[in-house]
C-alpha cells in the first residue's frame, strides 16, 4: 500500500507537487481529453492577460456550470437556461481574477447539483461515473487539464467526485466562502470547494480565498496525534476492498504512534441524515420552483422529483429538522474528543460502472450536515484500476490544519495517476 523507501515516512523523495499547468498546455490538453470525457460545457476562444506578482498569476481555474460568469454562459445544467449570460461574476469568480487567475472555462454539472447526471464521463474508465454533481470539475482535474477546478457541495458533490477521480477535494467549513452567484440547491447546506490535482493546490486555494493571502506560505506536514475513525452503518455493505485497505491504513497509523479510535458520534449519523433529507428537499423545491417557475415539467426526472418531495413536506417538519441540524452544529466540535481528525473513507465503492448514476455520498453527507471541512486524496487503486479515496475531516475553521494533516497523508500514500488512454473501450 506505502511506497518502501522510507519505513517512518514512505514518499518523502517525491516531489511534493506536480508542476503548474500553464494557460497554453490547459489548452492543448482540453482539446485533446475534452471531446471524449465532456468535462467542460464551455471553454472560451480567447483568454485575456492576467496582472502578473499574484498569488494565481498565469494559473488556469476551471469554474463549475452553477457559478456565475458574465463573460461566460451559466445553464445550472440545465437546458432550460442554455446560452445565460449572468450581470456579473459570482464572488468566488471575482476573488479568483483579483488573486491573477484565469478563469479557463465551465465545467459540466448535474442539472442543478443534484441527481440527472451530466455527460461528463470519469478519465478511469469511460464506462464508469465520475461522480456528481462537480462532475466535470473533477475529471478536468484528474485528466490533467487544469490544477484547479471549483466544485460546489450540498451533500457529497466534491469529495465524492474527487474521490471516484483519484484527485484532491476540499470543502472548507460551512459558510467560510460566501455563496453570492452560486445557484442554491439548499441554502443551509450549500458549500463551495476545490477540486484540486493535489494538497498544495488545495492548500494555495485556502490561503488566497479563504485567508485573502497575498504572500503565500509553503504547505507544511502535520503528523497527527489522534484520529476519530467512522464506521456508519453503511460500512457493512462498503466493498471488503476498501475496507480492507481502510484498514490496513489505520493498523499503519497505530504503528506510527497515532492512536485511532472508533467514533462516538457515529451513531447519530441516521438522525443527521434523516434532517439533511428534510431540510434539503424543503429547500430545493422553494428555490427551483421558483427558478424554473412554469417549465418546470421541461427538467430532469431528478429535479421534478425533488420539488415534488419538497412540497410533500411541512414548515413544521422544516422548523424541526432545521433546529435539529443547528443544534448539531453548535456542538459539532465535541465529536471529536480529543481527536485531531475524524477519518473515513469517502465513498463505500470506488466509481460506480454507468452513467445514469453519480454514486452514493452517503460517506459525505454528515460533514455537509455539521459543516464541518472535509478533504479527500487518493489512498491507492483497486483491482479494478479505479482510485480509492480516503477522507480527513476537520475541526471547524481549521482548514489550514486539516490540509497540512492531510500533506502529512498525501507523502506517505502511493501517488497515482489517470492513464493517457481511459479505460473502458
Amino acid at each position: 500500500m506505502f511506497t518502501k523507501n522510507d519505513p517512518s515516512g514512505p514518499g518523502i523523495d517525491r516531489k511534493r507537487h506536480g508542476n503548474t499547468i500553464t494557460l497554453s498546455q490547459a489548452t492543448i490538453t482540453a482539446h485533446q481529453r475534452n471531446p471524449e470525457l465532456k468535462a467542460f460545457v464551455y471553454l472560451p476562444e480567447n483568454y485575456p492577460g492576467t496582472q502578473e506578482g499574484l498569488p494565481l498569476s498565469g494559473i488556469p481555474v476551471a469554474v463549475k456550470d452553477l457559478i456565475d460568469t458574465h463573460d461566460m454562459p451559466t445553464a445550472y445544467g440545465c437546458p432550460l437556461f442554455q446560452g445565460q449570460y449572468p450581470a456579473q461574476d459570482a464572488n468566488i469568480v471575482r476573488q479568483l481574477k483579483a488573486a491573477g487567475a484565469t478563469i479557463f472555462g465551465k465545467t459540466a454539472t448535474t442539472e442543478f447539483a443534484w441527481r440527472h447526471p451530466a455527460a461528463t464521463v470519469n478519465p478511469w474508465n469511460v464506462r464508469h461515473t465520475p461522480g456528481g454533481s462537480s462532475s466535470g470539475s473533477a475529471a478536468a482535474v484528474a485528466a490533467g487539464i487544469v490544477n484547479i477546478a471549483i466544485g460546489t457541495q450540498t451533500v457529497g458533490s466534491v469529495i465524492r467526485p474527487a474521490a471516484y477521480c483519484g484527485v484532491v477535494g476540499f470543502k472548507p467549513t460551512y459558510g467560510q466562502i460566501p455563496m453570492e452567484g452560486v445557484q442554491p440547491l439548499s441554502g443551509s447546506l450549500d458549500h463551495i470547494g476545490f477540486i484540486t490535482s493535489d494538497c498544495h493546490y488545495a492548500s494555495l486555494c485556502q490561503q488566497v480565498i479563504i485567508e485573502h493571502q497575498t504572500r503565500i506560505t509553503p504547505l507544511t506536514d502535520l503528523k497527527p496525534r489522534r484520529v476519530s475513525l467512522y464506521f456508519p452503518e453503511q460500512w457493512q455493505a462498503a466493498d471488503e476492498e476498501l475496507k480492507a485497505l481502510f484498514l490496513t491504513l489505520v493498523n499503519w497509523l497505530a504503528a506510527q504512534g497515532v492512536e485511532c479510535s472508533p467514533l462516538e458520534a457515529s451513531n447519530q449519523a441516521p438522525d443527521w441524515l434523516a434532517a439533511l433529507d428534510v431540510i434539503l428537499a424543503f429547500e430545493a423545491s422553494q428555490e427551483l420552483s421558483v427558478k424554473i417557475g412554469p417549465g418546470v415539467s421541461a427538467a430532469g426526472d431528478a429535479t421534478v422529483a425533488l420539488i415534488q418531495q419538497g412540497r410533500d413536506i411541512s414548515e413544521q417538519e422544516y422548523q424541526a429538522a432545521l433546529a435539529f441540524m443547528q443544534q448539531c452544529r453548535r456542538q459539532r466540535d465535541y465529536y471529536f474528543a480529543d481527536s485531531d481528525l475524524i477519518l473515513s473513507l469517502a465513498a463505500p465503492s470506488v466509481a460506480p460502472a454507468g452513467l445514469l448514476s453519480t454514486g452514493d455520498a452517503s460517506f459525505c453527507a454528515p460533514w455537509s450536515f455539521l459543516g464541518l471541512p472535509a478533504l479527500t486524496l487518493p489512498a491507492g487503486i483497486s483491482g479494478r484500476r479505479l482510485p480509492i479515496g480516503l477522507q480527513l475531516i476537520g475541526h471547524s475553521f481549521k482548514e489550514s490544519e486539516l490540509i497540512s494533516i492531510a500533506c502529512w497523508f498525501e507523502s506517505r500514500l502511493p501517488r497515482i495517476k489517470v492513464p493517457l488512454k481511459s479505460g473502458g473501450e
